[in-house]
């Protein structure tokens, strides 16, 4: 018997019937009884002259891709007792299922073949079976080894890259993180790292101006050459820091290379005064769509020129929304419009605007986001230029000549950013104050307000105005409770007399004034009035307040003209709120 081989590459067990074949046979007339069993008479041997044994294959039964040996002698006995061997010739029934080169069959296919094997006294077949292989991984390359595990921090934050210019290989990612109250002291700095979960990513971090009450950072300064090949990195706080800081980089002019952001929405969220939902997920979609419908529209007709663009704050509205969506785009809107507004109107015109061309939300972003100390600037000296033009005392009083909500709401709002961006050249804390209580002063017992440039009437979206700033002063300053009560009777007075539930629109303002308007309904209006009641039922826990500023905000989805430019900022200006107090 013939010592049986395998060549496959595959360990696996095989009995012995099921990988001996052998051929015995008779000569002349008298078979001769087989020394060892035939293997299921699958064996058929025919001789006439001569005992003939040794036909082999090493495995009968392979996996596509195996080979079996096959011997290429016979062993013939003849009647003198005499062995002499034969070359053995092999074929197959099917090659394309087993194919035959020299002393090998290769397995192609799964299925079944029959291999003859002949000589000039014996011949024998021997049936192949042939499987497909069991899946089990790429066996051929070891997988990589895992990554070592993250460091133990005290906290941390997970990023995301977002490259903005294809063409470099490793960009130069530059821009400032906004962070909640409490999350990041500037002491904490020389302990936290950034990591791309294989190995610590040389950086520079450094803290961007404002501080909030408690003195934790509002923003941080993040630049390092990313690798677009690992988009996924990690802020650990508390932790060695091990890697040479390299040198400051220039803060890019425009959009960078790369930006960083927080890949947690609520994270970047709750850097808001008051705070945002996430965008995916709203209760209101239609309201989600039509924003991105129309910034697509508008910037597309529009660009990023300010005069065309940006009244009533789009690059705040913009900001705002890559923060509920994450996508960067508005972010790259966003700065395109707040840089052209900087630039062409506040820098070229002295930092001097009329109040109601004072938009320094969007500024205030801006150097948050990226560090450009010419917005921070930007906002400190049209605050300053502001507060000198229009003193608290001139608009506390109800006789003033020039005096009206929008510019009490816009002088408050810019005395907060003043505080907020870290300027110390004003007590800005105390001069909000004066311009919250400003707006207290003028309303009237009935919650009303009347200005003498609007006949005595009332504005109705500039009370709208005044609330959004009041809340913003509760919700990033001083939780006055007094302002629940001016922003309640002010609401209470809105619904009482201007607005139209058959409309679902407010009145635009409470009277007739000549060159200036009346009460006919403006729908286009709506979401400059929608934070108010939000704002009381989240803040009081009267649902009936939630409930008309749902009726508001449906009004504005169903009816406002979005085409216009100044209405598309109108509605999403500061709307934001109604969905995050109504949560």
């Amino acid at each position: 018997m013939s010592i049986l081989h395998r060549f496959t590459g595959r360990a696996r067990r095989v009995g012995l019937p099921a990988v001996l074949l052998g051929l015995l046979a008779a000569c002349q007339d008298t078979p001769v009884t087989p020394e060892l069993p035939l293997p299921d008479a699958t064996l058929a041997i025919t001789s006439s002259t001569a005992t003939c044994q040794g036909i082999t294959a090493s495995d009968s039964s392979l996996v596509v891709g195996d080979s079996a040996r096959l011997s290429t002698t016979v062993s013939v006995r003849r009647r003198n007792g005499r062995y002499v061997a034969e070359t053995l010739i092999w074929s197959s029934s099917d090659p394309s299922t087993v194919s035959i080169s020299g002393a090998f069959a290769k397995a192609r296919r799964a299925g079944r073949s029959l291999l003859v094997a002949t000589s000039s006294n014996c011949s024998g077949t021997i049936p192949f079976t042939v499987t497909d292989p069991v899946p089990t991984g790429d066996t051929t390359t070891p997988p990589p080894p895992p990554p070592p595990p993250p460091p133990t921090a005290q906290k941390q934050l997970a990023l995301v890259l977002r490259v903005f210019d294809a063409t470099q290989s490793s960009p130069l990612s530059s821009n400032g993180i906004p962070l909640p109250k409490g999350w990041l002291f500037e002491r904490d700095l020389p302990s936290t790292i950034l990591h791309d979960g294989t190995r610590e990513v040389a950086r520079v971090l450094l803290p961007l101006a404002g501080r909030y009450a408690d003195g934790s950072l509002r923003s941080v300064l993040l630049q390092y050459q990313a690798n677009p090949a690992t988009p996924r990195l990690t802020l650990f706080v508390g932790v060695t820091h091990g890697v040479a800081d390299p040198a400051r980089w220039p803060i890019p002019s425009g959009t960078p290379a790369a930006i960083t952001q927080p890949a947690d929405l609520t994270f970047l969220l709750s850097s808001l005064p008051g705070g945002a939902i996430p965008a995916a997920g709203s209760p209101f979609p239609t309201y989600e769509s039509q924003f991105v419908t129309y910034s697509d529209r508008h910037f597309a007709t529009e660009g990023v020129q300010w005069e065309q663009a940006n009244y009533y704050d789009r690059a705040f509205s913009h900001y705002v929304y890559w923060m509920r969506s994450g996508v960067p785009e508005y972010w790259k809107r966003a700065t395109a419009l707040a840089l052209d507004y900087r630039i062409k109107y506040l820098e070229a015109y002295g930092f001097n605007p009329p109040p109601h061309w004072m938009l320094l939300e969007g500024i205030a972003w801006h150097y948050w986001l990226t560090g450009d100390e010419a917005s921070r600037q930007a906002v400190i000296r049209t605050a300053q230029q502001l507060v000198f033009l229009y003193p608290a005392a001139q608009l506390a009083n109800p006789a003033g000549e020039y005096i009206e909500g929008r510019i009490q709401a816009r002088l408050l709002l810019g005395t907060l950013l003043g505080l907020w961006v870290g300027d110390n050249t004003r007590d800005w804390g105390s001069l909000a104050t004066q311009y919250a209580r400003a707006i207290q002063a003028t309303q009237r017992s009935d919650g009303s307000f009347s200005w003498p440039n609007w006949c005595g009437f009332q504005g109705n979206y500039m009370v709208g105005l005044q609330n959004d700033a009041l809340i913003k002063y509760y919700e990033g300053f001083v939780p006055d409770t007094s302002l629940i009560s001016t922003i309640r009777r002010s609401v209470d007075y809105l619904r009482r007399t201007a607005w139209s539930p058959s409309q679902q629109a407010f009145g635009y303002m409470t009277g007739v004034c000549p060159n200036v308007g009346d009460p006919t309904p403006a729908v286009d209006l709506n979401m400059l009035m929608v934070a108010g009641p939000a704002f009381l039922g989240a803040r009081t826990g009267q649902r009936q307040y939630l409930a008309f500023a749902d009726s508001i905000a449906d009004g504005a989805i169903r009816g406002a003209w979005l085409d216009g430019s100044k209405q598309f900022n109108q509605q999403y200006y500061d709307s934001y709120l109604w969905l995050w107090y109504r949560r």
